[in-house]
């Protein structure tokens, strides 16, 4: 694993560079209220009935039911048998939000033009359908043609900043033991990862030698960073891109990862950073970052730039539909 195309130096100190501040105002807003809170973190989402794999590199059959594939290619008929070598090759992953919203990162969609992408559900080794484990085999990969791209509009690739997309499918998703929603964190207030471990998964490439992506879906746990030490990453890839630092954002990123040869890859780009908390009694995964971005050459040791969800739920509601 590791991230995108997007350039991160960590050789460079930045002179200047003011710790990520935060209003708080989306945080001490009761999200709750809002009228399409209904349409995410039902009663299925971030339940997996499988065991946990620990130590590992291959992820079990369903132990990510909510990862989606963002492929390039194109299939007018979705219940065609032959869809699955229309969608050439994976360019990002993704998380299922709702049976018609998928999430991911806007660096992933060049444009809001949907016709040459597809989303895969219910994928875990891309050369087999239907994938099967100890004479168990989950259903068949749920093929989906995009309706829609919503990219947000402050999107800017040179920092990094509000790198996140909803997807609408054209059609919904079934959910099943091996497709279904990640929960979204929506009271953060209290909540500090700093030091904690998340887990993050993708089919991106797995060796920084070998420029190939994985065909099995890999997972790995990285530690969260500090927050002073994300802004100091930030300045210094700031600094290297010449790009001024005297105003930095409000942390709208979270820096995941910074253990030499554990890492995000390229391919990675819009998978999850995710945690598992108590939700109605039960635990459950939630989804706290999008992949962003990171170092050119993967597993260094400098980490990477997840997309912090929790502050972007006020726009993913707004941007939904039932």
């Amino acid at each position: 694993m590791h991230v995108s195309h997007l350039l991160i130096a960590i050789v460079l100190l930045c002179s200047i560079c003011l710790v990520y501040t935060c209003s708080g105002s989306e945080i001490n807003e009761d999200i709750r209220l809002h009228k399409n809170y209904h349409l995410i973190n039902d009663r299925t989402c971030g339940l997996v009935y499988h065991n946990r794999i620990v130590g590992g590199k291959n992820a079990r059959i369903g132990q990510f039911p909510w990862m989606a594939q963002i492929k390039l290619g194109w299939e007018e008929n979705e219940s065609s048998s032959s869809i699955q070598n229309r969608w050439f090759f994976v360019i990002c992953g993704g998380v299922i939000v709702n049976k018609f919203y998928v999430l991911s990162a806007a660096h992933c969609i060049l444009d809001t033009n949907s016709y040459s992408l597809g989303i895969a559900l219910g994928e875990h080794t891309t050369n087999q359908d239907p994938d099967c484990e100890q004479n168990v085999c989950a259903p068949r990969v749920q093929y989906r043609a995009i309706e829609r791209i919503i990219k947000h509009s402050e999107h800017d690739g040179s920092k990094f900043l509000n790198d996140i997309a909803l997807i609408r499918l054209r059609n919904p998703i079934k959910f099943n033991d091996y497709v279904k929603p990640i929960c979204l964190v929506t009271d953060d207030q209290g909540l500090n990862f700093t030091n904690e471990y998340a887990e993050v998964a993708g089919w991106g490439v797995t060796s920084p030698e070998i420029n190939e992506k994985s065909n099995v879906l890999q997972t790995l746990k990285l530690k969260i960073g500090p927050e002073d030490y994300c802004s100091a990453l930030y300045c210094r890839a700031m600094a290297f891109k010449n790009i001024s630092t005297e105003n930095p954002p409000k942390k709208t990123v979270i820096c995941i990862g910074n253990e030499v040869g554990k890492d995000t890859c390229r391919g990675d780009s819009g998978g999850p950073a995710m945690k598992v908390l108590i939700k109605d009694g039960q635990p459950r995964y939630f989804l706290i970052g999008i992949l962003s971005a990171g170092s050119t050459i993967c597993a260094n040791g400098s980490g990477a730039f997840f997309t912090d969800v929790s502050k972007y739920l006020r726009w993913i509601l707004d941007n939904i539909q039932p």
